[in-house]
């Protein structure tokens, strides 16, 4: 299990409608991103579709909405930077949703939403879809909202999930920028392979 802060559309202009609906949605009107599939692919096509160089925060969002969310996942939801709305356990896999994809929310997972209202609490980050990975800022959103159900916040923070987090959402969103790693570390492509060349190697 693992914890998520996510913002239910712009200035959680979305979030009656996924409370009434019981579910987290995105999108970005790009389409069903399941077969988009790798980061790389959902960038460029976040690019062409909105006509900016730099989408980084929106593909990483979708890649993570894709493939890190699980079913039992905690959920907070949050209003800018300045409130947190509740919390809600994910009840599903990602899904499509052709009839909202002229909002561009047609990406989707079910939520059940657990504790709904609106607590003050400085947010630091502002991605869309943001990967809580400290106890400490578990503990303070769990106390700020009365708790997380009968989930143990101390037992549930696993820290073997937080690693496979740090192997997944940083390691593997690295390799899909393997041009740019290429670059920076003097690797060698050659045909499909990589080799490192370093003094005294043979």
């Amino acid at each position: 299990q693992n914890y998520f802060l996510f913002s239910p559309g712009e200035n959680a202009n979305k979030w009656a409608e996924f409370c009434d609906e019981g579910k987290m949605a995105m999108g970005w009107h790009i389409g069903d991103i399941s077969k988009l599939k790798t980061y790389k692919k959902i960038e460029e096509t976040l690019k062409e579709t909105h006509n900016k160089k730099n989408q980084s925060s929106a593909a990483k969002a979708n890649w993570q909405f894709l493939n890190l969310l699980k079913e039992g996942d905690i959920i907070i939801p949050k209003k800018g930077q300045r409130k947190i709305l509740g919390y809600g356990i994910v009840k599903s896999d990602y899904y499509y949703d052709e009839t909202k994809k002229d909002e561009g929310y047609e990406c989707v997972r079910k939520v059940e939403w657990k504790e709904i209202g609106e607590w003050d609490y400085t947010i630091k980050i502002r991605d869309t879809l943001q990967h809580i990975d400290t106890k400490q800022e578990i503990h303070e959103i769990e106390k700020l909202i009365g708790g997380f159900d009968n989930y143990e916040s101390e037992k549930n923070l696993n820290f073997h999930n937080k690693l496979d987090l740090i192997l997944i959402d940083d390691f593997i969103f690295l390799l899909e920028k393997i041009d740019e790693i290429i670059l920076s570390l003097g690797l060698v492509r050659s045909d499909k392979r990589l080799t490192f060349s370093a003094e005294g190697d043979t």
